[in-house]
């Protein structure tokens, strides 16, 4: 249950991207992109999220949830669209969005959670949160010396 909310986000985001690029673009059905977004953000959480992030930086994670995007569109897309569409480009196209939306969005809950003591990040190890508490306590610290500042002169 603790990771319900950040699996309805990843979903959202997967299912709004290839509703867009998939849907819009190339006229795929509902169904098949609900089946991909389904999978992708499943095999892409587990991956991704609970795997890469916690042991490594928001980057190299970043750049894993890209090429997982890229293979999981391209790879359910074959199993699972009958249509005749260039795989290729809407796979690549969709991990780039899929990828900005979820760096832009684990961004804003990464300041959001640091504001409620880390409540979304369940996932992350135990020294990485201490590190991300001190560090809010360090910014928090100094916006308000900087409010106390004065100069006397």
């Amino acid at each position: 249950m603790k990771y319900a909310l950040a699996l309805i986000i990843k979903f959202v985001i997967h299912l709004a991207v290839l509703m867009m690029i998939l849907g819009g673009f190339y006229g795929i059905t509902f169904a098949n992109i609900l089946s991909i977004s389904l999978l992708l953000t499943g095999i892409s959480f587990i991956i991704g999220d609970l795997i890469i992030l916690p042991n490594f930086d928001n980057t190299i994670a970043a750049v894993a949830d890209f090429f997982l995007a890229f293979i999981g569109v391209w790879v359910l897309g074959y199993l699972l669209i009958i249509e005749s569409i260039n795989l290729g480009i809407s796979s690549f196209v969709s991990a780039v969005f899929i990828t900005i939306v979820e760096v832009f969005f684990t961004n804003i809950w990464y300041n959001i959670s640091l504001q409620k003591n880390l409540w979304f990040f369940p996932h992350l190890p135990n020294s990485k949160r201490k590190y991300l508490k001190s560090l809010t306590r360090v910014i928090t610290n100094r916006k308000r010396q900087k409010n106390y500042d004065f100069k006397l002169s």
